[in-house]
């Protein structure tokens, strides 16, 4: 899922690939998660998920990401 950071990537991409992709913010990601149980804190920069694994990234990604159990 991409975040509203990454327009210009998400420009690039829809002009020459398929299937179309679309930036969101983190709230319109959160709108996916209806009807599943996301624990907390939800959708998080995925930078801060492979900064917690130990990755090394040197520059911020604009890209959330989130975990959910179906029920």
């Amino acid at each position: 899922m991409g975040g509203q950071g990454n327009v210009a990537a998400t420009r690039l991409w829809n002009g020459h690939a398929t299937p179309p992709t679309a930036a969101r913010s983190r709230a319109g990601i959160a709108g996916f998660l209806d009807g599943i149980d996301p624990p907390a804190p939800g959708p998080v920069s995925v930078l801060a998920v492979a900064r917690r694994a130990g990755a090394d990234s040197p520059a911020p990604v604009p890209q959330f990401g989130t975990v959910a159990v179906k029920p």
